[in-house]
């Protein structure tokens, strides 16, 4: 495995759809503040990466968007699926940081703009769209010639299956959440592990029911999981933050790295850098 994604010394931090606690998420903007830490993260051994969402708007467009619709980002009720390019360009994106401007960015502009990055690139769409998607984020690659710094994550089973046997070599696929969720009920219930073929990247973030509240769930990592992912060959292990985790710290930033991950997915790129720095 190339040490684009693995580094022996401090997990590499993955900026969860950019610098979220600066700029509005899935933005150019929120991109730009993320990538202007690249070198502080290098500095200490780590590097720095960037997460993001792609759908299909109306007319074809890969755009970075988390959400089915518009509502949450920018106060607008659109389903992006529904509405062209140029419309979603007409938008404000700046709702969640309204002192700070927030500019739509395509995919492709991602290749063009972020030349010499890892990117944590997740298709969001299912089924047909989602392995039309799948297509045209595989042009992109071969075109930017980007196979070597291309994490990929396709919740949907049946993408992801289909961009495993059409990608060019090089890229890196995460284990669909859906399977990862059987993986860790192997390995807490003490049976067989589950191995699948062709995934390279599990995610460390896994759920544990509370015992005084059956409707809670927790997502923790520790280091059986960890060597239980070792054990049947995945070579990346990826600590995710989730929004229904709850807060993130210091603590839980620690806990994953001790844990033995490989990478840090989160939203708070100041706290992550003061923790890795510590390691570093």
């Amino acid at each position: 495995m190339t040490n684009l994604f693995r580094h022996e010394k401090l997990p590499r931090f993955v900026a969860h759809r950019g610098a979220v606690t600066h700029r509005a998420e899935n933005t150019r903007q929120a991109f730009d503040v993320a990538y202007g830490y690249k070198w502080q993260f290098e500095d200490i051994g780590s590097s720095l990466s960037l997460e993001f969402d792609v759908r299909l708007t109306a007319d074809g467009v890969p755009v970075l968007i988390h959400d089915p619709d518009t509502l949450r980002v920018t106060g607008v009720d659109c389903m992006v699926a529904d509405t062209t390019y140029a419309d979603m360009q007409r938008l404000d994106f700046s709702l969640q940081h309204p002192n700070h401007p927030a500019t739509l960015i395509t995919l492709e502009q991602m290749f063009q703009r972020y030349p010499d990055i890892v990117f944590d690139l997740e298709i969001k769409e299912k089924d047909d769209r989602g392995i039309r998607l799948a297509d045209m984020v595989n042009t992109l690659i071969r075109t930017y010639d980007s196979a070597h710094r291309v994490i990929l994550h396709i919740p949907c089973v049946k993408t992801s299956m289909h961009a495993r046997n059409t990608f060019v070599d090089g890229c890196v696929f995460e284990l669909p959440s859906t399977l990862v969720d059987q993986f860790t009920h192997a390995v807490y219930h003490g049976e067989p592990l589950p191995y699948y073929r062709g995934y390279q990247q599990i995610s460390m973030c896994f759920i544990k029911q509370d015992p005084a509240d059956p409707t809670v769930l927790h997502r923790y990592t520790d280091k059986k999981y960890a060597c239980a992912c070792r054990k049947v060959g995945y070579e990346i292990l990826s600590y995710w933050q989730y929004d229904e985790q709850g807060d993130h710290n210091e603590k839980t930033i620690r806990n994953a790295i001790e844990a033995g991950a490989d990478s840090c997915i989160l939203n708070d790129i100041d706290m992550a850098y003061r923790v890795f720095k510590e390691y570093g």
